[in-house]
């Protein structure tokens, strides 16, 4: 039976979701299990991505190792649009988000660009290079929430939904 997801903000009638909810991969026994269950949650988010042709992942402009944004998505449009996007993965449909999470994905955005942490130093000027090459560039900000289950092969997507990524109670 699957994990009830909580189904505000949702707007995944707005994406491609049918090979994302079939995807399935081994577990990576060398990693930390929750490690795992995120980096399977983006891979997920990724598919997501692709298959709603959000345009090219320019992901490595706003990463650093750990931290950062979990996707990018550039789309030439017009007008031209950057997809920020969070992932989140859970076995239990339950999805924790940080109090600057819950401020929605511009503030956390904004808030990364602008830091004096010396780990986003370069997301500034990423910014404002996309910018300048892309006149007029929108910005939309999505959550991917994959609830994970345990299938024969490792990971599989239980439930998948995608939400506006707008302040969160």
């Amino acid at each position: 039976m699957a994990n009830k997801l909580d189904t505000k903000d949702v707007i995944s009638d707005h994406y491609d979701l049918k090979v994302a909810k079939e995807y399935e991969r081994k577990i990576d026994n060398s990693k930390y299990f929750s490690h795992d269950k995120g980096d399977f949650g983006e891979e997920v988010t990724k598919i997501v991505a692709r298959d709603s042709d959000l345009g090219k992942d320019v992901s490595d402009l706003f990463q650093v190792g750990r931290n950062g944004i979990d996707a990018a998505f550039l789309s030439k449009g017009p007008p031209p649009k950057l997809t920020i996007i969070e992932s989140k993965a859970s076995d239990s449909a339950s999805f924790s988000y940080s109090n600057k999470q819950k401020k929605g994905g511009d503030k956390y955005f904004q808030g990364m660009v602008n830091s004096k942490d010396p780990r986003y130093d370069s997301f500034k000027d990423n910014l404002e290079e996309l910018m300048e090459e892309n006149p007029g560039l929108k910005f939309d900000f999505i959550r991917v929430e994959t609830d994970i289950k345990i299938t024969d092969i490792g990971f599989g997507v239980d439930e998948l939904q995608v939400k506006e990524w707008k302040e969160i109670d």
